[in-house]
C-alpha cells in the first residue's frame, strides 16, 4: 500500500485505508523486536515525512523512549492488536 493524503491506498485494487500502518507495524515488531524509531519507521513503512511518521507512531500510543532524534518507540504486546 502507499500512503495518499492520509490514507493508506493499494495501487492494484484500489482500496483504500486510513488504517493499514497498525498491521504493519504490527508485523514489524513481530519479526523485527519490540522497538522502531521514526527513521526505521519511515523506511518500513515507505513513506518520507518525519512528521507524518511521527503521527502513526503516536496514534499508536507506544512507550517513548528518549527525545527528538533519539526516540525509540518501545511495543506492547497488550496495548496494541492488528487492524481489521
Amino acid at each position: 500500500m502507499k500512503r495518499e493524503r492520509g490514507k493508506w491506498l493499494c495501487p492494484t485494487c484500489k482500496i483504500t485505508s486510513k488504517r493499514a500502518h497498525l498491521q504493519a507495524l504490527h508485523e514489524y515488531f513481530l519479526l523485527l523486536g519490540p522497538t522502531i524509531t521514526n527513521s526505521k519507521a519511515r523506511e518500513f513503512l515507505q513513506i518520507t515525512s518525519l512528521i507524518v511518521a511521527g503521527n502513526l507512531l503516536a496514534e499508536m500510543d507506544l512507550e517513548m523512549e528518549g527525545s527528538k532524534r533519539g526516540s525509540v518507540y518501545q511495543f506492547k504486546i497488550n496495548k496494541i492488536s492488528p487492524a481489521k
